[in-house]
């Protein structure tokens, strides 16, 4: 990492977590949740290459991060809680710096081994070539003061229904956005009926996995994982953001399972668009 963007981290001791850290105030429950992403940070990348939903919603981030991407080629980009890194990775080739701020060293060391596939998988979805990324081990709270208004564009992509205060962490990181600036994120569709097929089943699947030892079962204990279920109230942390600045909801849209029949009518995600407000000139 550069020394211009060292200036807008804290002191070196809480520039590396641990996975517990999670995201300062907005802390992740410790323990289990830790203990999946560790598990799985091996499989994460390789998910973009089998799965369907993934590489869908690597192409629906795509396309709502072109227009802010498109408008500077100075930009600078925080993907909260990237994981290993693949949206990291899909805007490293279009802006100036990119970082990658998660409390998982475990994804992001599986970033680290994966990184060809991640900048294949990338080349494939969208044609443009990666470039460099930073990734960071730790909390918001890694942020010093003067990252404050610093970043053109913020993603959050299935990150806020792991958080036990997901409007806390909008507020904060609107605090991070410049004026006219965007964030992108997602968040489960609580009334699609895939939603509440899954909350149904997923108990009973995973428990069976765990008996029979079922991979994709013990994949799927996410379930259990998210504080709000999938009733994520992130909305009220655009009421009040730090310091009185204002966003608003550009768009929001169902984000669908897969791009192709049948798997296209099958909802269970959204992915918004939060745009921070341009102070009048006085």
């Amino acid at each position: 990492m550069g020394d211009e963007m060292s200036s807008y981290m804290c002191s070196p001791a809480c520039a590396v977590g641990d996975p517990g850290d999670a995201v300062g105030s907005e802390a992740r429950s410790p323990g289990r949740t830790d203990r999946y992403f560790a598990e799985v940070a091996d499989t994460w990348v390789d998910r973009y290459t089998r799965n369907p939903s993934f590489q869908e919603r690597l192409r629906a981030v795509a396309g709502a991060i072109e227009p802010v991407l498109a408008r500077s080629a100075s930009a600078w980009v925080l993907d909260f809680g990237g994981g290993p890194g693949m949206f990291s990775t899909l805007c490293a080739g279009r802006a100036a710096f990119v970082l990658n701020l998660e409390p998982s060293v475990d994804m992001l060391q599986a970033g680290v081994r994966c990184a060809d596939v991640m900048a294949s998988v990338v080349r494939q979805a969208t044609g443009a070539d990666p470039g460099e990324s930073h990734g960071v081990a730790g909390s918001l709270d890694v942020l010093g003061p003067k990252a404050r208004e610093r970043f053109d564009l913020v993603l959050a992509i299935a990150v806020l229904e792991y958080l036990e205060d997901p409007s806390g962490a909008v507020r904060r990181l609107g605090g991070l956005l410049r004026p006219g600036g965007a964030m992108v994120l997602t968040v489960p569709r609580s009334r699609s009926w895939a939603r509440r097929g899954e909350r149904a089943l997923a108990p009973l699947v995973v428990r069976a996995g765990a008996l029979v030892g079922w991979r994709r079962a013990r994949e799927r204990a996410y379930t259990r994982l998210r504080p709000h279920g999938d009733d994520v109230p992130w909305a009220a942390g655009l009421t009040v953001v730090d310091g009185g600045d204002d966003l608003q909801v550009e768009s929001r849209r169902a984000l669908a399972l897969a791009g192709t029949l049948p798997r296209s009518l099958i909802r269970p995600n959204e992915i918004i668009i939060v745009r921070k407000a341009v102070p009048p000139h006085p």
